[in-house]
Parts: structure tokens; C-alpha cells; sequence
């Protein structure tokens, strides 16, 4: 697999694991078998945060890691805050394999419900004393005193204060961090950036209409995330575009393949973003695999 450099200088791969299924306590295994197989399939970069899994992510990332020193780098984030007591892992699996069902009956409500649902979940709190309680419990979870990355958790534009910048820079300078940034949905990267325009490390959504963002005329490191999500708005994209098919075709894809759409967003997302990073997300080990094997469309 492809190696990139983190702005630090840190070299991991292009492809990296994000950890939002992986549970603690009854799903450790699970979680076990996860991080093995993105390990087996070349994947050193794995992304994680204190409200993810339910508020185990961290313990389950870390556990998953012990004894296996392949030189992996990791992310993790603050001001999303984590549960005040985390799920196990079979509640959370109950809870959405409930939702899905109910929202098959009724698909016009899942937009909504869906929206509704994660404001009603999004607890945020980017207060630097909050903020330095959370990066200290990370650390403690993930069992270690540095991490590779550190990010602000989806700030809202105005969340994003020069103080707080200077916060984040100086877990630098203390050998907390490697870099730091943020993670930020399309629709508030802009202004983001322009109230950090020297940050280091961004992290998004990937679609197939983005453009790399930049301020002040420096383009930053990227790490895309969801371009699986993409599927459907990639495969019309496919039928409408007979260059595109051309391209994929000669990229070794099948455009007849029911995988042809999957394959196409990885190496579309990958081709945007050559020198950054792709974090991909399964709870099937052989998808992982198959997901480690996408190269960049040219």
C-alpha cells in the first residue's frame, strides 16, 4: 500500500481504519478481529475519538493493538463528548439494527429522523479546560502519552478561536501531539478555515463533486472519510460520464461489477487526494481487505 507523510513527517499508510464500530467489553473481540484485519491488509493508520463506540472506541483500539508494534499512527479528537456511560457493544448493535428496520418501513423519514437523532446525540463542549480533561482521558485510553494526531471534533466555524488554535499548536510543542487540525462537515470548512488558516491537518466527508479547500493560498493535509457512503451518486455518475467508464476500465474495473461503484469511490477519493489520507470503515474483515486493495484513479 501507498505511504504518505503526516505533517509532522511521520510516514503511515494512505489508507487508514476508522474505528467509529469498534467496541470494548463484549465486542472486543470483534474489535480484535477488525483491527487485525486492517493490520493483515496493510492499513497503519487508524482513527478514533472518546465518543465513538459508544464511548469504548478507544479502550477496544487500544486493546486490539497491544502486543502488535507495526508502527501504526492514530488519530483521536476532542469537544464531541463522550457518553457519560458508554453502551456496550450489544445495546448499540440492537439499538441500530432496530432503526434500520423501523426506517425500511417508512424510508421518507430517515433524513430527518437521521438529522434529528444525531443533534439530539451531539454533546460538545470546546472549552480548553474541558478540552485538556479530554485529551489527558484519551491519552490514558489509547495507553499512551503522544498522539499522532489531534483534532477538533466538528466545530461549528465560530467554535474555531485563535485561542483555541494556540491551544492545539502547543500539544505540539509539549510532544502530545504530532499535528493537529480539524474535522469539519463540507458545508463549515470554508469559514473554519479562515479562522485557522494555518492549521495543519483537515479532515472531511469526500463526494465526488469536491474541490480541496485552502486558505491563504496553502492547500493542507487532507484525510477523506465516507466515500463508501457515495455509492449511489458515484454510480450515476458512471452511467452519465462514458469518459469516466473509459478510465475506470482502463483502471482495471469492471463498471458491470455489483462492486463497481464501491471501487470506483475508493479510487475516485484516492485520485483526489494522492499525497493524504482515505479512512475507510467495515465491520466485515474481508471488506476491509478488499477496501486495502483500492489504488488511485489517475
Amino acid at each position: 500500500m501507498k505511504q504518505v507523510l503526516l505533517p509532522d513527517g511521520t510516514r503511515t499508510s494512505q489508507i487508514g481504519f476508522g474505528c467509529a464500530t469498534l467496541f470494548a467489553g463484549s465486542g472486543q473481540e470483534t474489535a480484535r478481529r477488525l483491527v487485525g484485519a486492517a493490520l493483515d491488509a496493510g492499513i497503519r493508520h487508524f482513527d478514533t475519538a472518546p465518543a465513538y463506540g459508544s464511548g469504548t472506541s478507544e479502550d477496544a483500539l487500544a486493546a486490539a493493538l497491544a502486543g502488535r508494534d507495526e508502527g501504526v499512527t492514530i488519530t483521536t479528537k476532542l469537544g464531541l463528548v463522550r457518553p457519560a456511560t458508554p453502551a456496550p457493544a450489544s445495546a448499540d448493535l440492537k439499538l441500530r439494527q432496530f432503526a434500520r428496520k423501523a426506517l425500511a418501513f417508512a424510508p421518507g423519514l430517515k433524513a430527518r429522523l437521521g438529522q434529528r437523532a444525531y443533534q439530539m446525540s451531539r454533546r460538545t463542549d470546546f472549552s480548553i479546560d474541558a478540552l485538556e480533561t479530554s485529551l489527558a482521558e484519551s491519552l490514558k485510553r489509547l495507553r499512551g502519552e503522544r498522539v499522532d494526531v489531534l483534532l477538533l471534533h466538528e466545530p461549528e466555524p465560530n467554535d474555531v478561536t485563535d485561542e483555541l488554535a494556540r491551544w492545539m499548536e502547543d500539544k505540539v510543542a509539549q510532544g502530545r501531539a504530532g499535528t493537529v487540525g480539524f474535522g469539519a462537515k463540507q458545508a463549515n470548512l470554508a469559514a473554519a478555515l479562515e479562522n485557522w488558516p494555518q492549521v495543519s491537518f483537515v479532515q472531511t466527508d469526500w463526494s465526488p463533486e469536491v474541490v480541496p479547500q485552502s486558505a491563504g493560498g496553502q492547500l493542507h493535509f487532507r484525510s477523506y472519510h465516507g466515500a463508501l457512503r457515495k455509492r449511489a451518486e458515484v454510480s450515476a455518475w458512471i452511467e452519465a460520464d462514458a469518459a469516466l467508464r473509459n478510465r475506470l476500465a482502463a483502471h482495471g474495473i469492471d463498471i458491470g461489477a455489483p462492486s463497481a461503484s464501491a471501487e470506483a469511490a475508493l479510487a475516485l477519493a484516492l485520485g483526489d487526494n494522492p499525497n493524504g489520507l482515505l479512512l475507510i470503515t467495515s465491520s466485515n474483515p474481508e471488506r476491509i481487505a478488499q477496501a486495502a486493495k483500492a489504488s488511485p484513479l489517475g
